[in-house]
């Protein structure tokens, strides 16, 4: 039996306000000005965000505004 690779645990805005402890405001602030990155889009009005990707903001702290530097896969 093959086992497939883990599939990637996806947050919503609510959840990440509260993991990162920032107001919805907050929130698309830093998206807008390119510190947390945009998401994936779910469909159109839905994004998630990679958990991976939020739990060392939380822990790191966000970085400052700007920083984020689009991938091509997005």
């Amino acid at each position: 039996m093959s086992h497939s690779p883990k599939s990637p645990r996806l947050l919503c805005k609510k959840q990440i306000c509260y993991i990162l402890k920032i107001s919805p405001a907050t929130f698309h602030r830093r998206v807008n000005d390119g510190s947390i990155k945009p998401g994936i889009r779910m469909g159109p009005r839905l994004k998630r965000w990679d958990e991976d990707y939020i739990i060392p903001l939380a822990k790191d702290g966000l970085p400052p505004p700007g920083t984020h530097k689009p991938d091509s896969a997005e």
